[in-house]
């Protein structure tokens, strides 16, 4: 059984937790949150309304105490941006396997991520894109913008009211995999609520929906003088999170020191043929 350290206890992160309570190979061993959230001190099934389950919820603070006495073999963190570059120098001090699901880093933060993982002795595996179906939908909209090249794009999401960041990291590094394969400049990609006149040659187009309980729906549409062509994902629940997070777990307590992508361990590049702008936005 795979013992399992999760940081951050928000929207995904509690989905994940009480995932990982019950599944059947994996153990969670530790849980932080933030250094002097309420929830410290809690045991973390009460937390989640599923009943006591002997572990008690951590202040972040406590994270390098909580390395050695818990012992996990590998981290997932759901934090934020700045308070997952503050951990990956523990956890890379401790020479564990750390995934990232955190959403929200810019080029240079990403950047910091490839750094850290050159001089760390165990993976760090970048995964803000954590569900199957987005990243096979990815790969799908690379092949269409291959056979399709010279069609309209335009790149529709839609999440619940309490996203915080519009459009989505997710519709944001799809338009930028879109223009750099297609070779277009960065400043091709426009943003609905930017768009006020005709639509420019070669524009990939994002849009942004935001209201009620929307998990999350992508659509990249394809649009010819004559034709549609579009690929849609949608996310039912968070829960699907856990069905990528069970390969990446496996995956890193395995792996080499290094950097990797989830495209990576998923097969849907091969390994150091990451697409270039692959790691310049993430998903949300």
């Amino acid at each position: 059984m795979t013992r399992v350290g999760l940081i951050g206890l928000g929207r995904t992160g509690s989905i994940v937790a009480r995932e990982l309570l019950n599944h059947p190979d994996f153990q969670l061993v530790m849980s932080l949150v933030s250094p002097g959230s309420a929830r410290a001190g809690l045991d973390i099934g009460e937390y989640l309304g599923i009943g006591s389950r002997g572990l008690s919820i951590k202040g972040g603070n406590h994270l390098e105490s909580e390395l050695t006495a818990a012992n996990p073999q590998v981290i997932v963190d759901f934090t934020s941006p700045e308070a997952c570059l503050r951990n990956i120098h523990l956890v890379a001090r401790h020479e564990k396997p750390i995934i990232i699901g955190t959403t929200g880093f810019d080029s240079q933060q990403i950047q910091f991520l490839r750094m850290m993982a050159l001089q760390n002795r165990a993976p760090i595996l970048f995964a803000p894109n954590m569900t199957l179906g987005i990243n096979v939908l990815m790969n799908l909209v690379i092949k269409t913008a291959e056979v399709l090249p010279n069609w309209d794009i335009e790149i529709i999401e839609t999440h619940h009211r309490h996203k915080k960041d519009a459009p989505s990291g997710t519709a944001v590094k799809i338009g930028k995999l879109l223009a750099d394969h297609l070779d277009r400049p960065e400043e091709s990609i426009s943003f609905g609520h930017e768009r006020v006149g005709q639509r420019g040659p070669n524009t990939i187009a994002i849009h942004a929906v935001r209201g009620g309980g929307v998990v999350g729906v992508h659509q990249v549409v394809f649009l010819s003088e004559n034709e549609k062509l579009e690929i849609r994902h949608e996310s039912f629940s968070r829960s699907a999170f856990v069905e990528c997070l069970e390969h990446l777990i496996r995956f890193a307590v395995l792996a080499l020191p290094g950097f990797y992508t989830v495209e990576e361990v998923l097969g849907l590049v091969p390994p150091g043929k990451r697409r270039s702008s692959s790691t310049q936005a993430d998903i949300a």
